[in-house]
């Protein structure tokens, strides 16, 4: 069953994460939708961004002040959101948190915020804790473990136990579209050593297909999350031309789809 069901909110097309919302009347999570919908300063209409942050802030409950974001560098840096950088990237992207592809916090009323165009988004949430976190997750991320360090860090910041902890992994290229060549597959084996081909499907002509959704899976497992608290998306960016941007499609013109986490202060 897909995890992630496209609806909209008040007019604006987004996937959330069905399952979740359900068990919390004030979570949000899910991941936006549609090619005509800008939220992107550098691909989207910058004279729209703003106002169509603002609109989503507010259509899940929150208000902008509290879309929180950072600046992205296919990293693995793991940044604990309080008070004082709620808000961070929301106007302007100067004003972002620097140099981290992932973010977390167990405060209420900050709206964790990361963008995407084939990477994979990775959303954690600790209801025993009361909290989320939200990673950028491209091949270079997922070889650096970011999986593993977000995990890692929600339990040395707020004691959140592996075993327990919800981890969905969101719409991003699928292996049917993600052919890589053996410098990527190198580089995941010092993550994965026992890299089988439901990760990896070798090709006649010396190339691969690569499955990002299920190496971070593998990772999230060793990490110590359970499989029955995994909720991973069948839905491939490159594919579904209708309702993703994908920049291996569409190359730099591509847009970016947002993927967000965040408790809301009550259930208003």
């Amino acid at each position: 069953m897909e995890p992630f069901r496209y609806e909209k909110v008040q007019g604006i097309p987004v996937t959330v994460i069905s399952d979740w919302l359900k068990e919390s009347p004030t979570l949000a999570a899910g991941m936006s939708a549609g090619q005509h919908y800008g939220l992107h300063r550098e691909q989207d209409d910058p004279r729209a961004v703003v106002p169509n942050r603002d609109r989503l802030a507010r259509a899940l409950g929150f208000s902008l002040d509290a879309w929180t974001s950072a600046t992205q560098v296919h990293g693995k840096n793991v940044v604990r959101v309080t008070r004082a950088e709620r808000g961070a990237g929301n106007r302007k992207r100067e004003t972002a948190i620097p140099a981290a592809d992932g973010l977390v916090t167990d405060e209420r009323d900050i709206l964790l915020t990361a963008f995407y165009a084939d990477c994979v988004p990775l959303l954690f949430w600790d209801s025993d804790r009361g909290a989320v976190g939200v990673a950028h997750a491209g091949w270079r991320g997922t070889v650096l473990g970011i999986a593993r360090e977000m995990v890692e860090r929600m339990k040395r910041e707020f004691g959140t136990d592996p075993g327990s902890v919800r981890v969905a992994i969101g719409p991003s290229i699928g292996s049917c579209c993600y052919e890589v060549d053996d410098r990527v597959v190198d580089a995941l084996k010092e993550q994965i050593p026992d890299l089988d081909d439901d990760i990896v499907h070798p090709k006649d002509n010396g190339r691969f297909m690569l499955d990002l959704k299920r190496a971070n899976a593998d990772i999230l497992r060793q990490a110590g999350v359970e499989n029955s608290r995994m909720s991973v998306t069948n839905f491939c960016t490159s594919c579904e031309e209708w309702l993703f941007f994908s920049h291996r499609r569409d190359g730099e013109k591509a847009g970016r789809m947002v993927a967000w986490i965040g408790i809301r202060k009550d259930e208003s």
